[in-house]
């Protein structure tokens, strides 16, 4: 429990090295600045000193999987409690009234396309080891149209003056587009042509207030 096994001395001192470091390592917390965040290493050590029995100075840098616990932040601001909370295992639930606040953290824990992210670490390491841009491993249901081996020059130039944003959609959203877009409207759409609107009904992309946005269903290869 806290009152017992709360280390104070060890904790301040992670905290005063977290602070120090953060001029050169930006942790997942520090995706948008929050004003007056709070170490990570102290919440931490906060819900294992709070969960698990021992000595913190042990515990703290042990494997963690506290399966069964959620932590509940009424007012999440950043993010941070659950940041840490997340990475011990536990499930989290967050409210805030302040729409950034959203954002952020869902920024911060939202799921990874973790095949699309392998992908794209193989494709920047080869591409780094060979020195130039090079042919990168591809497949997806819409592989045809929307998974070029390597992005053309005419494309790149286009893509760097135009696209402000870049959100990863995976195949399941794509088949999910295309079923809505039968069920509800009766289109069919090719998995390619799918894939913007897929965007915005999986909510990986999220339009600000006023804005107008316009999914095309057309497959426009470039």
């Amino acid at each position: 429990m806290i009152e017992r096994d709360f280390d104070v001395p060890f904790v301040a001192d992670l905290a005063l090295r977290e602070k120090q470091i953060q001029q050169n390592y930006r942790p997942i917390m520090a995706v948008h600045k929050w004003f007056a965040r709070r170490p990570g290493t102290l919440f931490r050590a906060l819900i294992l000193s709070e969960f698990l029995e021992g000595p913190l100075r042990e515990k703290f840098y042990q494997g963690q999987s506290l399966r069964g616990v959620r932590v509940l932040d009424p007012f999440m601001g950043g993010g941070t409690t659950l940041v840490e909370a997340n990475r011990v295992g536990c499930a989290v639930t967050g409210f805030d009234i302040n729409p950034m606040a959203w954002w952020i953290v869902r920024q911060e824990i939202g799921g990874l396309d973790v095949e699309g992210y392998l992908t794209a670490a193989r494709a920047l390491r080869d591409a780094l080891e060979a020195g130039k841009p090079v042919d990168a491993p591809t497949g997806s249901i819409a592989a045809d149209s929307l998974a070029p081996q390597r992005v053309g020059d005419l494309m790149f130039p286009i893509a760097q003056q135009y696209a402000n944003r870049v959100v990863i959609i995976n195949d399941d959203d794509i088949r999910n587009a295309q079923r809505t877009l039968w069920d509800r409207l009766r289109i069919v759409a090719e998995p390619g042509g799918a894939a913007a609107f897929a965007a915005l009904l999986s909510r990986k992309y999220v339009p600000h207030d006023g804005e107008r946005t316009r999914a095309s269903l057309e497959d426009r290869r470039l």
